[in-house]
């Protein structure tokens, strides 16, 4: 879905069928409602391929792409929209499992025909700028600081790896348009991933304020410990005051006025705060 958001960005760069290649990308993973649970995306926690073999995993992966083309038949899906099922992976491998089976293998050789996908190989430019915008965004969310810097060499790792295994040999991409194409893939990630203003936690930041007036201190020189710690302190002396005492003053004593005014203050906050967090 998120693919399916943004693909258009880069397709309409240089002409393509921003609608096409945006339909195409609802469709396109049809096929893993076969097993859910085998794809990273639906996973929370357990993963089941830990139990598995690598061919068995690959088998399982690849096989949503023959799932997908029979549910595309099934419901009378356009045979357009159809064909990005199969293309958008292309021929390439499942290096993850790959390289798992040569792990395990004791030397033996391995067959590296069974982890690449079916096929065929990108027909149209919607389906390669697809191709591109998938990888990339997988990768992107795979990775732990993404910043601009990442973001830039995770996409030109993907674009490389796709055009060296020769993916998008038989598209009609030409290199001024993939050069555009890898722009608008960074410039969305960027989009999505630009970094945030980190907000301190609303009561902890009211009650900061309020304790730093309360002692006629610069807001600069109270810290939020110090505050508890004089809070507490009132507590303290007002539990072990004579029942007598308790009942002539009913509250803790305040200092002065302007002690007073800033407890009444930060309760007045507090419960602000309290009904926002309600409203919500």
């Amino acid at each position: 879905m998120r693919s399916a958001n943004w693909l258009k960005m880069p397709a309409a760069r240089f002409g393509a069928n921003a609608l096409l290649a945006r339909v195409g990308a609802l469709y396109h993973d049809i096929g893993k409602v076969a097993a859910p649970d085998h794809f990273v995306e639906n996973q929370s926690g357990d993963n089941p391929h830990d139990r598995l073999k690598p061919i068995q995993s690959a088998k399982i992966i690849t096989s949503h792409v023959t799932y997908g083309l029979r549910m595309a038949k099934e419901i009378g899906l356009p045979k357009r929209i159809a064909d990005f099922i199969p293309q958008h992976h292309g021929t390439r491998t499942l290096h993850f499992f790959l390289r798992k089976a040569e792990a395990q293998s004791n030397g033996a050789a391995i067959n590296e025909a069974d982890f690449r996908y079916p096929g065929p190989k990108p027909q149209f430019k919607e389906a390669a700028i697809l191709m591109l915008v998938d990888s990339a965004e997988a990768a992107a969310r795979s990775l732990a600081h993404p910043n601009p810097e990442n973001i830039r060499a995770i996409v030109a790792r993907i674009f490389d790896a796709v055009l060296s295994d020769g993916q998008l040999d038989e598209s009609n991409l030409t290199l001024r348009e993939l050069s555009e194409v890898r722009e608008a893939i960074v410039n969305s990630l960027m989009a999505i991933y630009h970094p945030r203003i980190v907000y301190p936690d609303s009561m902890q930041h009211c009650r900061l304020k309020m304790g730093k007036r309360r002692h006629g201190l610069p807001m600069n020189e109270l810290t939020m410990s110090q505050s508890i710690h004089r809070v507490k302190s009132k507590t303290r002396r007002f539990r072990t005051m004579s029942p007598e005492v308790k009942s002539a003053t009913g509250n803790p004593p305040v200092r002065d006025p302007q002690d007073a005014r800033a407890t009444f203050k930060a309760h007045q906050c507090d419960e602000q705060i309290r009904s926002s967090r309600l409203a919500f």
